[in-house]
């Protein structure tokens, strides 16, 4: 998908080589690729019951520059979003590699204006397909991410070795998340999540009483944190944006406390999705206090599974996430910015089912940081897990504070997360994940067994040898059980996984005749319900399992 027809052409005959000829399995797709197009494609490949592979190109080609980066996020994020549930609807397994270029650790080649563009596209792509891979594992996916503008030939060659070594995921293994590969000077390498250290002494970023702080989403419970924050390390003029303005009680509480502390606050009403919006923002910021640091903390959420999604509702939620970031980035390139921070979520590195598209609005933020980087400009993204009482995410805290604690996940308490976002603004970092985490307990809940974890799972020096109980997954319990005890042992595993999801103590009060809708369960609890009994049973079971 999205494949340049030079590329194509070596990749398809390299492919249907290795396959001894068989080429009428190989189909290109346009990147604008209408659903009907994509329906008749996979129903072709698919055809037997056959697994599908799929090569999905993100970005432009080397130096073509899209007028508007988000706005191509918006169109490829939307074609994977439809091949997503084309092949979710038709229950076909399919193997995903999303190329990507210069989007991990870019190099000094990454500095073009289309280097930065496509950086931040296959960001969108990353963040959607993490979260895409941990809500419906039968699309098991790998990452590949390539040196910018390289050689046709060495291109080929590299997509190929990937391509060809399908033993890379097993057929049988539940992967939850995307497979990070990244080839630079011809090294294969697979990406991992690694601790930061903490930086004893580290000097805390300057911040100036001569300069204006721009601060998108300013009027929000994080917005007005990450203010207070910077009004105590010495700022002295603030620029709030939102939407709306000011419109209650506690808001007019804090700005005033904000002056009463001695700055000066502006709060400006603006939609930053919108470019012109950006520009007359910018002209309130005075030549006697030049613009020396951005914090993006705009932010829309629109949840839901992959398969109740829409071009639409993808595109609100990367607006004012993507768009306004774009914007600012290209209207502040020639500006002396001492930081720009855009405040991303956990969600596009790790993954979270139900949020694809909010992943992918916070991975257009990622590539978009870390392309800056390359660039020489100021530039940092904090994928910041759930915050406790406050932020977009804190009613969803408070609803599913239980079951996030059985994944191994906690809340953010707001005096922490705002004293980690002061350490990393003064670390040097580029990208920083701040989240609550047993890993123990994560790893075993979330079933994250790849090489993206690696380096955070605890190591225990075994001190004797512990005969433990062998535990049988619920295949072999059925198969060792009398035939006459079958039913009993599933319907009684279903009641006792519906009910932990849904908060419900006794499980014998479910009614097995009630569809899951009527028990209150809505689509994201229907994955978490797929994803308990997909442990239980050892193999992938589709998202759409509660509902079919």
């Amino acid at each position: 998908v999205g494949v340049a027809a030079p590329l194509e052409i070596r990749l398809r005959a390299a492919l249907t080589t290795a396959d001894g000829g068989a080429s009428e399995k190989i189909a290109a797709l346009p990147i604008t690729a209408e659903r009907t197009q994509i329906e008749q494609t996979v129903a072709h490949l698919s055809a037997g019951g056959t697994e599908v592979g799929i090569l999905f190109w993100g970005g432009m080609a080397n130096h073509a520059l899209p007028v508007d980066a988000a706005t191509e996020a918006h169109t490829q994020g939307s074609t994977l979003l439809t091949l997503s549930q084309v092949l979710i609807a038709r229950g076909v397994a399919a193997r995903l590699w999303l190329v990507t270029r210069g989007l991990h650790a870019p190099g000094e080649q990454s500095r073009s204006a289309a280097a930065v563009a496509n950086a931040a596209i296959g960001g969108t792509l990353w963040g959607f397909t993490q979260s895409l891979a941990r809500e419906e594992p039968r699309l098991r996916g790998v990452g590949i991410d390539l040196e910018w503008d390289q050689p046709l030939e060495l291109v080929s060659e590299q997509i190929l070795a990937e391509l060809l070594a399908g033993s890379t995921l097993s057929g049988d293994q539940v992967i939850d998340g995307l497979l990070p590969i990244r080839w630079r000077g011809g090294v294969r390498a697979v990406g991992r999540l690694q601790p930061l250290p903490h930086q004893e002494g580290a000097p805390p970023m300057v911040v100036r009483a001569d300069a204006t702080y721009l601060i998108t989403g300013g009027l929000g419970a994080l917005g007005l944190e990450v203010a207070q924050q910077l009004v105590a390390d010495g700022a002295r003029r603030l620029l709030l944006v939102g939407r709306r303005g000011v419109t209650t009680a506690t808001q007019q509480q804090r700005l005033a406390e904000l002056t009463a502390a001695g700055a000066v606050v502006e709060v400006v009403e603006a939609d930053i999705a919108e470019a012109t919006a950006v520009e007359h923002l910018l002209a309130h910021c005075p030549p006697e206090a030049p613009l020396r640091g951005i914090v993006h903390c705009a932010g829309l959420l629109d949840d839901g599974v992959v398969v109740s999604q829409s071009g639409e509702r993808l595109v609100g939620v990367m607006r004012p996430k993507a768009d306004g970031a774009w914007h600012l980035h290209e209207q502040t390139a020639g500006l002396a910015l001492d930081f720009f921070v855009a405040f991303s979520s956990v969600a596009s590195l790790m993954g979270n089912p139900g949020q694809a598209n909010y992943a992918a609005a916070n991975g257009f933020l990622d590539g978009l940081m870390q392309a800056r980087h390359a660039q020489g400009l100021p530039g940092l993204s904090i994928n910041w897990g759930p915050w406790a009482e406050i932020g977009a995410a804190a009613a969803l805290v408070q609803a599913d504070g239980q079951q996030m604690a059985e994944r191994g996940m906690g809340a953010i308490p707001p005096i922490e997360g705002i004293a980690a976002f002061a350490h990393l603004l003064g670390a040097g970092v580029v990208q920083a994940g701040v989240v609550p985490i047993t890993w123990p307990r994560f790893l075993e809940r979330s079933g994250q067994g790849d090489h993206f974890y690696a380096r955070l799972r605890p190591t225990v020096t075994p001190r004797a040898v512990v005969q433990t109980p062998v535990v049988l997954d619920l295949r072999q319990r059925l198969a060792v059980a009398p035939a006459a005890e079958r039913r009993v042992l599933l319907l009684n595993l279903l009641r006792q996984t519906v009910a932990q999801v849904i908060g419900m103590n006794d499980p014998e009060q479910l009614d097995p005749t009630q569809g899951l809708l009527a028990m209150g369960v809505d689509s994201l609890m229907a994955v978490e319900v797929r994803n308990r009994l997909q442990r239980e049973v050892g193999q992938a079971l589709p998202s759409t399992l509660g509902f079919d």
